[in-house]
């Protein structure tokens, strides 16, 4: 007798579990050398409770996952979509790709946005028949720090984290950057949330008595033990940024890190001002951002 559940399996996206950690493990083992961060932030994401944290499971196994981030009250954000390697090109990453925007038509509100590298065509094709826009395409630009010292740069304090989020909301600079703060892999609106944290962690400065600002993150590069001082947001006048930017190679130094990094757009006119400012493309690929708006809106 044929079995007909092994020859025809079911496909089926639901909710992630506690008992799908396993699973997970064996999905991503393989990812990035086996560098993965989602089975880092895996139980953080079983505990959020805010968005959507999805598994498919192919004939009752699970074969794949993807999350629905809530990052502000109109912000999302679409990730994680991993699926294992011996079950690829069956359509399981478009059913989960679905799952999770369907639940942000459910639930959610404002923008969803979702990056991807720029040689996936296919996700690139399903984004755009499932009405998002492409609206940015970044890389990496690292440099060496340099060791010298800089007095151009002074700690935002929590009192003035209103009058930098302003600062920054009308800053020139904000278009260079699709009007985001990046976080490596993650882009978002301007929140005071974010300012207050990153002033917390002491990763805010203004440049300059005021000038310019200055939003960084800690980037933790393929060396394990290696870490660089990496930009979130640069604010200010246009005529700045190429000296923002090798002041900032200073203070990756005075931080203690070897490196300064910029996950930038690459809009034609700031690639000279980073190469001026001795940075260096340090991806081969790029990733292109894309963005829907609810219909609630």
């Amino acid at each position: 007798m044929t079995n007909h559940f092994v020859n025809n399996p079911i496909l089926v996206c639901r909710p992630a579990l506690a008992q799908d950690t396993a699973a997970m493990l064996e999905i991503t083992h393989t990812i990035w050398d086996g560098h993965d961060y989602v089975p880092h932030v895996w139980h953080q994401w079983l505990r959020d409770e805010s968005g959507c944290l999805a598994v498919a499971e192919w004939g009752g196994r699970v074969v794949g996952l993807a999350r629905l981030a809530r990052f502000g009250e109109l912000d999302w954000w679409n990730q994680g979509l991993r699926v294992h390697p011996d079950f690829r090109g069956k359509g399981i990453a478009s059913h989960l790709y679905e799952y999770i925007l369907d639940c942000w038509d459910r639930i959610g509100s404002g923008t969803v946005r979702f990056t991807t590298t720029t040689d996936r065509y296919p996700v690139h094709h399903l984004a755009e028949c499932t009405g998002f826009v492409r609206i940015d395409e970044f890389t990496a630009f690292a440099a060496p720090a340099i060791g010298e010292p800089t007095v151009s740069f002074t700690l935002i304090t929590l009192d003035q984290a209103e009058s930098a989020l302003t600062f920054a909301r009308g800053s020139a600079l904000l278009a260079w950057q699709s009007g985001l703060l990046n976080w490596g892999w993650e882009w978002t609106t301007p929140e005071l949330k974010w300012f207050l944290e990153a002033i917390e962690q002491g990763h805010a400065w203004w440049w300059k008595n005021g000038q310019g600002l200055l939003l960084a993150y800690i980037d933790e590069l393929d060396d394990a033990d290696a870490k660089a001082l990496a930009v979130t947001l640069i604010a200010g006048p246009l005529e700045i940024a190429g000296e923002m930017m090798l002041d900032f190679r200073r203070l990756a130094a005075a931080q203690k890190y070897g490196e300064a990094v910029w996950v930038a757009s690459l809009k034609e006119e700031l690639a000279p001002i980073l190469d001026r400012a001795g940075y260096h493309r340090a991806w081969d690929n790029s990733v292109y951002l894309y963005a829907k708006e609810h219909a609630r809106l």
